[in-house]
């Protein structure tokens, strides 16, 4: 029996922006049928690693193969061929509506012709259906919520019909019911016809649910490949993370799962620390909840979903935090909950997230203590709309606080370096 080829293999890679070297000598290689997470901490090379492979980034040395062929030698149309994308983020395109969009994932199908063919609109649909759009449809993309146009972005990268496919952390704006649907979606079709799929993520546990193969990227280069049981262990979590975790094979789905364990974390009494209150979610405030409880921040959370991989952290951890129903938007219950919790806090801290209409709500109570005089921290860049799926009231209320004094902070370390300085005006 002949060797199955890697639809994927990455060699000594190595890629960044400028005098930046991000990627530091990555060999991958994925295979037909795989669905691969890729996880790793905030800036540890995820999307840079997701360019390179989509050929939008070059890499400085080192070689690319898509299909067995040198991706660098791709022609536009060849790469369309060979590789889909599901960015993190995408502007709304005006004019446009959602079968519009998915349609777009047909163009490369149509090299030559004049128009789209029926085979083309069967397949947009087919997408369609399995992304549950079908109901919005015929909506302008600009008028549908950030995690519906997530969703369209996954189903244009169905309908190109490729056998890779590439995506950039495509559950950060969905809620839980279509998180689970999405990697569901993907997983069988790998498995299916043989394609493979290379997906960034945050959520540990969603991507040892759901993925065949689990790759851990550090500081640029691979720090652990192999089957979730393999890499989802205590030591290896705990050391590139920095959060000490428990890991155990569910007793019900029999697949590798991590909780956040408290152990010998020192969580101190409100009169003797900096209080913080963390605006989080999606698996994204986990690493960063671990670090300041160990530097000595007493710190709340909220608004979180029950479920939310940080929920559990926090409960793990004896975090006191604020908690909204499964798949709900905040509401007024919780936002007052919340808000009285943000006004004993000595400081806010708003975690790099995105958000959409479901947790908006948390950045009206920040902005709401802000203007009353409480210092905020806003982590990430300062391309606001890259994480606003609201239409633009997300970015609007994170560019009102960076107008009106917030500290902006790019990583966790500068966030606790600030923190420390403030922790001494305090106390």
């Amino acid at each position: 029996m002949l060797p199955i080829e890697p639809l994927v293999c990455l060699s000594d890679v190595h890629a960044g922006y400028g005098r930046r070297e991000v990627l530091r000598g990555v060999d991958l290689n994925i295979f037909p049928g795989e669905l691969v997470g890729l996880l790793g901490t905030n800036g540890s090379g995820k999307s840079t690693l997701i360019r390179v492979v989509a050929g939008s980034l070059s890499p400085t040395r080192g070689e690319v193969k898509l299909l067995g062929r040198d991706a660098v030698g791709m022609t536009s149309l060849e790469r369309a061929a060979a590789r889909a994308v599901v960015p993190q983020t995408e502007p709304a395109a005006f004019g446009f509506t959602v079968r519009d969009m998915v349609l777009m994932g047909r163009h490369r199908h149509a090299a030559g012709r004049a128009r789209l063919s029926q085979d083309d609109h069967l397949a947009a649909t087919r997408a369609i259906v399995s992304a549950d759009l079908l109901s919005l449809a015929e909506r302008p993309v600009t008028e549908v919520s950030g995690g519906e146009r997530q969703r369209t972005l996954l189903a244009r990268a169905l309908a190109q019909e490729t056998p890779i496919l590439l995506l950039d952390e495509p559950t950060a704006h969905l809620d839980l019911s279509h998180q689970v649907e999405s990697m569901r979606l993907v997983r069988n079709r790998t498995h299916r016809d043989g394609s493979c799929a290379l997906a960034a993520l945050h959520d540990l546990n969603l991507a040892g649910d759901w993925c065949d193969r689990i790759v851990i990227i550090d500081d640029g280069a691979i720090a652990a490949d192999g089957p979730p049981e393999a890499v989802l262990t205590t030591s290896i979590i705990s050391r590139v993370f920095g959060v000490k975790v428990s890991a155990f094979r569910h007793p019900a789905t029999g697949r590798s799962s991590v909780v956040f364990d408290p152990g010998d974390l020192d969580i101190l009494d409100s009169t003797s620390a900096l209080r913080v209150h963390l605006v989080c979610g999606g698996g994204v405030g986990a690493e960063m909840m671990g670090a300041l409880v160990r530097s000595g921040f007493y710190l709340t959370a909220g608004v979180l979903n029950r479920l939310d991989t940080d929920a559990v952290a926090a409960e793990a951890m004896g975090i006191e935090t604020v908690l909204e129903e499964p798949f709900s938007p905040i509401g007024e219950v919780a936002a007052v909950r919340c808000r009285k919790m943000i006004e004993q806090a000595d400081v806010i801290v708003v975690a790099p997230i995105p958000f959409g209409f479901g947790n908006v709500r948390n950045l009206v109570e920040v902005r709401e203590a802000q203007s009353g005089g409480s210092p905020v921290v806003v982590m990430g860049d300062s391309q606001y709309l890259g994480r606003d799926f609201t239409g633009g009231e997300a970015a609007a209320l994170l560019e009102r606080m960076a107008n009106d004094g917030a500290i902006a902070t790019s990583t966790l370390s500068e966030t606790i370096s600030a923190l420390n300085q403030m922790s001494q005006t305090v106390n």
